[in-house]
């Protein structure tokens, strides 16, 4: 079916995204706590993200990830145990997903020593090994439930697709939010009111 296709090729990106071949820092990860879920509303005071699950999206699990995409990182990227490993690498908190808009949504929380800039150095450079398989459209500051994040977006010209990523470096992890989709003006959209949607966690 062309719209899982699709998405897959969105969710492909969202994964490889992630893998930035940063060195990984001593662990300072125990702070890390992943998200819940309650009534259709995450949150995570951890990271300080909170909101309520758009209409018309889906949460994934990794079982379903793997199903649609055949890509087994997605069975590394949630931790077995008791909260999350994040000194292991990165770890994925959520991904939801709309079929009709083929936009999918990701939180990740990566151990790196970049900085915001330096991270989003990193995985351009991953990209730039393949010529043509990414584009960089351009950088800003942009402020998430209070907090101060790095945005970018980039394009991916075989497939049509973009990400919007907002980074925000923590003492204990990279906070990484990824907004993939097939572009549209729905999709556009619907990513501008997912990231306005997202209140702040802590109490």
């Amino acid at each position: 079916m062309k719209t899982n296709r699709v998405l897959s090729v969105i969710l492909v990106v969202a994964v490889a995204a992630t893998l930035a071949s940063c060195e990984k820092i001593a662990d300072n990860s125990a702070a890390v706590q992943s998200g819940t879920w309650s009534g259709g509303v995450f949150t995570n005071k951890w990271s300080n993200i909170s909101f309520e699950l758009p209409e018309g999206f889906n949460r994934l699990t990794d079982a379903e990830y793997y199903e649609r995409t055949g890509d087994n990182a997605a069975q590394k990227a949630y931790n077995s145990g008791d909260g999350f490993n994040v000194a292991a690498g990165n770890v994925c908190d959520f991904w939801i997903i709309s079929e009709e808009l083929r936009t999918a949504f990701i939180l990740v929380y990566e151990n790196t020593d970049f900085d915001e800039n330096g991270y989003l150095d990193a995985m351009m450079s991953n990209y730039e090994q393949t010529p043509g398989a990414a584009e960089l459209s351009g950088t800003a500051a942009a402020t998430i439930a209070g907090e101060q994040y790095l945005a970018a977006t980039v394009f991916f010209p075989e497939s049509g697709a973009y990400t919007q990523l907002y980074l925000r470096k923590t003492d204990a992890a990279m906070v990484c939010l990824y907004a993939n989709y097939q572009a549209s003006d729905a999709a556009a959209d619907a990513v501008a009111a997912f990231v306005k949607s997202i209140t702040p966690a802590k109490g």
